[in-house]
């Protein structure tokens, strides 16, 4: 089963690529570049990002993503367990799609799948020559914009998370840090089970704060409740259609052979 395939599908329905001035490509404009931005970052003239020039993009966010969590919880393209591979306490009981669906309902948050943001070119509210504005105004990082401060504990260089090439850098702390989010507030949860709790909602609201799973933090909280409800459902069928189809192809009769 191609997960990154149909992942892909997911990510330009909830949040189609070619609407923003932020994500940019270089252009060979040679003697006729009027109209064009210079990008000292690229050391390019660019243009706007068109949908395909996303979506090429996008298959390469996706691909590492599925990657990154399939080796989370040890599963194969089947999402049937891998032999010999164990997974890390830190993800028992997690569901693939939902470990999927946690870490982009943030990333379209936090980025909006931007490019400046993926590549960090340019700083919020200090914009690059092309007007990109990647690294957050507290210097967070990569499409799930990791604080530095929390990088900065473990003697991690933040640029190590910037760019194409360190997309599996980015989501793998990403993921860390929501599934330590979410045992964190199970265990809160565990000590009130009068109150009704969501986990999504929770888990979200410690990553957003960094100290309470009950926050709506100005609205962001369920803004990427929501999301997550949007990935998970869009995502989660996408897999079951292509479960059917494959368990119906295997079933088909086969042909008769040739006399």
């Amino acid at each position: 089963m191609n997960l990154s395939a149909l992942f892909l599908q997911t990510l330009l329905t909830v949040a189609p690529p070619g609407h923003t001035k932020f994500s940019v490509t270089t252009i060979d404009c040679g003697e006729s570049c009027s109209g064009y931005k210079w990008s000292s970052f690229y050391n390019s003239y660019v243009r706007p990002e068109s949908f395909e020039e996303g979506k090429n993009r996008y298959s390469i966010i996706a691909e590492h993503l599925i990657k990154t969590a399939q080796q989370k919880l040890c599963l194969d393209d089947d999402l049937k367990p891998i032999p010999n591979c164990k997974r890390s306490r830190n993800f028992k009981g997690w569901r693939f799609v939902d470990l999927v669906s946690i870490t982009t309902g943030s990333m379209i948050a936090e980025s909006g799948l931007r490019k400046d943001i993926e590549d960090g070119n340019g700083r919020s509210n200090k914009p690059s020559d092309d007007g990109g504005q990647g690294l957050g105004a507290g210097g967070e990082v990569c499409l799930v914009q990791i604080h530095p401060s929390v990088l900065k504990a473990l003697k991690i260089d933040p640029l190590s998370f910037l760019g194409e090439s360190n997309l599996d850098t980015c989501f793998s702390f990403g993921m860390d840090m929501f599934s330590k989010s979410r045992n964190v507030c199970a265990y809160r949860a565990h000590k009130a089970p009068e109150i009704e709790h969501n986990w999504v909602f929770e888990t979200y609201s410690l990553y957003g704060t960094g100290n309470t799973c009950t926050s709506a933090n100005n609205g962001k909280t369920t803004y990427r409740q929501n999301l997550y409800n949007a990935v998970s459902s869009d995502f989660g069928a996408r897999i079951k259609k292509e479960q059917k189809r494959i368990s119906k192809a295997a079933t088909l009769p086969l042909p008769p052979p040739n006399n």
